[in-house]
C-alpha cells in the first residue's frame, strides 16, 4: 500500500509495525567550522531513531560528498514524502529458518537542492519490528552524469554510555570499547550495548556493487581524514568507505541497517532482515545447490582423497575439499589450475604420497554421491575464471573455494560477485575466503554457500572469542569457521568443538579440518552428533547467552532439534528450559558432554519434553551438544 503525504516543516515520522521503533527525518540548520563561506549550513539532513520510548540513535547527520562535484549535504527542500508498507512471507532456498516474514513500513523522502545545480536526492527508509534500514538513491535527472562518491556523511550518534564490540579486521579478535574509542575501519556488524540493557547492531546489506562500509568514532575518523575536528559528540560513529566509488543516476547505495533487540541473542534470531534487503535469487534452476558437511583432504593424493570419500559416506558428509597446493603453490603467478601439479612443499610432507589423479578421484566421489570442492587462489581466478569454470564443470567438480580474494573497494566488490555469477552459470558452488563478510548476497546468488570473514580455528582462538562470535560476526550470516575436534593446538574442549556444529551456521560446514579419517577410528559414539547434525535449518532459537561468556542455541530441522552450548573461560552451571519443544511430543535427548577432565566426551540418553529443564555443568572453555529426536 502506498500513499503520498503533504510536505510539512515538521519531521517526517515512520513507525515500525509494532510501534516500538520510531524514525524521524528532517532538514534544519547546523553550525559548521568547515564551511568558511558561511556561518551556518541550512537545510541539512538529520534523522533519529527511538526504541521503547528512548533514543537509540540521537539526532544524526546524513549526506554525501563527491570528488569534483558539490556535496549533497545541505540546502535541501522536501519535494515529496511517500509512505508504503509490506507484509509478506518468503521461503529461502536454505538458511537458519524455513520462512521469513518481511513486514515493514516504508518512507520515501524526495529532496532537491535550493541552490544550483538543484540536484535531487531520495532517501529510502524501512522500519521493521527488528530494526531500521535506509539507503541513498540518486534519481535520473537532466544534465546529471555519474558522480564519484568520496565520503558518506552518515552518522550514528548513540546514547552516552554505549559500548561496542569492535574488530578492525574480518579475521580479528573483538574488543569491548566505549563508542569514542571505536577505531577507524571497524568491521560490520558492530554490536552495541546501550544503556538500559538494550542491544543494537550496525550492519550493511545488499553490498553487491559498491565500496564496503566500515565504521569509526567520529573524532578518530576526522583526524584520519585530515579534519581538525569531528563531531562534537564523543558518542558519534561515522561511515568510512573503503574507497571512493562511482554512483550513476538511477542507482542506490547499499543498505545501512540498525538491528535492535532487548537481548543479544535476538540480534542473531532477527538477522534474516539482511537477507530480505537483497533481491530474490537470480538462479532459476537451483536443484544443483545442495548444502552439506565437508572434510578437507590434507594429503592431496588419490589414495587420501578416496579414503576421505569413504569417510564422508560413512559419516554422513556431502563433500570433500582439496585445498591449496593441488595445482602448485597458491602464491605463484606461474601456477595454473587448469591442470594438476602438486606443490612440492606439500608433497614433502607425505613420503608415500602416490600422486593425484584428480579426474579418477572426482569420478570415484561422484559414484558415491560425494561432491568435490577445489581451492583456487584469487590471482588465478582473475586470470583464468572464464576458461577455468567450464573446465571444472566438465571434470565434475561441485564447487570452488576462492582464496585470498581482494575485497572492499567497488571494483573488487563487482569482480567478486561477477565471479560468483560466473560460477553459477557453470553450476559451481562457492566458498569465499579470507576477509570477505556477507551482506545477504546469498539470497540473490544462493550458490554462494558460505564465506570466511572470521577468526576461526586456524587461529586457535580463546573460548571467550568463540562465544563472542554468535552475537557479532554471525549476525552477518554464514561463516566458514573450520571446526576441529581433537587437534592438540586447540584451547577449547571436545564438547566445545562438537557444539559448534549447531551454534555456528554454515550451509557448507567443515566439521573435519586438520584431520585424516585414520584419526577417528573407534570414535563412532562421540562422532554421532557430527554424523546427524544438518547444516541448514527450519527454525533457530538463541535460548540463553551473554556476549563473551556463553551461548546456547537450539535449531530445528523437520522434527529434530540440535542444541549447542558453548562456554567461555570460566566453569559454569546452566539450567536450560526446553520449552521450545512441541508440547504434544516426548523426545530422546542424546547428550554429548565433556568428561570431568581430559579430552574425552561422554554420551548418554535421557527422555525429555517441553517441561524439562536441562541442567548443565560446563568446564572452562567447554561445551555440550544435544541431539533431541521425537519418540514415535
Amino acid at each position: 500500500m502506498t500513499q503520498s503525504e503533504e510536505i510539512s516543516a515538521e519531521p517526517a515520522v515512520l513507525c515500525s509495525p509494532d510501534g516500538r521503533l520510531i524514525v524521524k527525518i528532517w532538514t534544519g540548520p547546523e553550525p559548521s567550522e568547515r564551511e568558511t563561506h558561511q556561518n551556518v549550513e541550512t537545510g541539512c539532513l538529520f534523522y533519529s531513531i527511538e526504541y521503547n520510548g528512548a533514543f537509540m540513535i540521537e539526532p544524526s547527520r546524513l549526506g554525501l560528498e563527491f570528488d569534483g562535484a558539490p556535496s549533497l549535504r545541505n540546502c535541501f527542500e522536501v519535494l515529496e514524502l511517500v509512505k508504503s508498507d509490506r507484509d509478506e512471507t518468503w521461503r529461502p532456498l536454505y538458511g537458519e529458518r524455513a520462512e521469513i516474514v518481511e513486514r515493514y513500513r516504508a518512507l520515501r523522502v524526495s529532496l532537491r537542492e535550493t541552490i544550483s545545480p538543484k540536484r535531487e536526492l531520495v532517501l529510502e527508509w524501512r522500519a521493521y519490528d527488528e530494526g531500521v534500514a535506509f539507503r541513498y538513491l540518486l534519481p535520473k535527472q537532466p544534465d546529471l552524469r555519474e558522480l564519484t562518491l568520496w565520503r558518506e556523511l552518515t552518522t550514528f550518534t548513540l546514547p552516552e554510555g554505549t559500548v561496542g564490540y569492535s574488530t578492525e579486521h574480518a579475521q580479528g579478535l573483538y574488543r569491548r570499547l566505549p563508542v569514542a574509542e571505536i577505531p577507524s575501519k571497524t568491521e560490520r556488524p558492530l554490536t552495541l550495548e546501550l544503556p538500559g540493557r538494550s542491544f543494537a547492531a550496525i550492519c550493511e546489506a545488499g553490498m553487491m556493487q559498491h565500496s564496503r562500509m566500515k565504521l569509526a568514532a567520529s573524532s578518530l575518523s576526522a583526524r584520519r581524514m585530515g579534519y581538525k575536528k569531528g563531531s562534537d559528540d564523543p558518542n558519534a560513529l561515522v561511515v568510512e568507505l573503503d574507497d571512493p566509488m562511482i554512483i550513476s543516476p538511477g542507482e542506490g547505495s547499499s543498505w545501512r541497517v540498525i538491528l535492535v533487540a532487548d537481548r543479544p541473542g535476538a540480534l542473531l534470531e532477527n538477522n534474516h532482515l539482511l537477507l530480505s534487503l537483497n533481491a530474490p535469487s537470480e538462479i532459476e534452476d537451483t536443484s544443483w545447490i545442495v548444502p552439506g558437511k565437508c572434510i578437507r583432504e590434507v594429503t592431496l593424493s588419490t589414495a587420501g582423497g578416496k579414503r576421505c570419500v569413504d569417510f564422508a559416506v560413512a559419516r554422513g558428509l556431502r563433500y570433500i575439499e582439496l585445498d591449496a597446493g593441488w595445482y602448485g603453490h597458491e602464491y605463484s603467478e606461474e601456477a595454473d589450475p587448469r591442470g594438476v601439479s602438486i606443490d612440492p612443499l606439500r608433497l614433502s610432507q607425505w613420503p608415500d604420497h602416490g600422486g593425484l589423479n584428480l579426474i579418477e578421484l572426482i569420478n570415484y566421489a561422484r559414484s558415491q554421491e560425494i561432491g568435490v570442492f577445489l581451492y583456487v587462489n584469487r590471482r588465478h581466478l582473475e586470470r583464468y575464471a572464464e576458461e577455468l569454470f567450464p573446465l571444472l564443470r566438465s571434470w565434475g567438480v561441485a564447487g570452488v573455494k576462492f582464496g585470498f580474494v581482494h575485497e572492499g573497494p567497488q571494483g573488487w566488490t563487482r569482480w567478486l560477485h561477477d565471479t560468483v555469477r560466473l560460477a553459477a552459470e557453470n553450476q559451481l558452488l562457492v566458498d569465499i575466503h579470507d576477509e570477505y563478510r556477507p551482506t545477504g548476497i546469498s539470497r540473490t546468488l544462493p550458490n554462494l554457500l558460505t564465506q570466511e570473514g572470521i577468526l576461526g580455528n586456524e587461529g586457535f582462538p580463546s573460548a571467550e572469542h568463540n562465544v563472542t562470535l554468535p552475537f557479532t560476526r554471525f549476525i552477518a550470516g554464514a561463516a566458514d569457521y573450520t571446526i576441529c575436534y581433537r587437534n592438540k593446538r586447540l584451547s577449547t574442549t571436545c564438547g566445545h568443538q562438537i557444539a559448534m556444529a549447531a551454534v555456528y551456521y554454515s550451509p557448507l560446514q567443515f566439521v573435519y579440518w586438520y584431520d585424516r579419517p585414520v584419526d577417528y577410528e573407534g570414535m563412532d559414539a562421540e562422532l554421532e552428533f557430527f554424523d546427524r547434525v544438518p547444516t541448514v535449518w527450519d527454525e533457530t532459537r538463541v535460548i540463553a547467552g551473554e556476549i563473551g561468556r556463553y551461548v546456547a542455541i537450539a535449531r530445528r530441522n523437520e522434527r529434530e532439534w540440535f542444541l549447542g552450548v558453548m562456554n567461555g573461560d570460566e566453569p559454569r552451571e546452566l539450567a536450560l528450559p526446553l520449552d521450545f519443544l512441541d508440547p504434544s511430543t516426548t523426545y530422546t535427548a542424546r547428550r554429548f558432554c565433556d568428561a570431568l577432565e581430559g579430552d574425552a566426551v561422554n554420551v548418554n540418553d535421557t527422555e525429555v519434553d517441553r517441561n524439562v529443564v536441562l541442567d548443565l555443568s560446563l568446564r572452562a572453555a567447554g561445551g555440550e551438544a544435544v541431539w533431541i529426536a521425537p519418540i514415535d
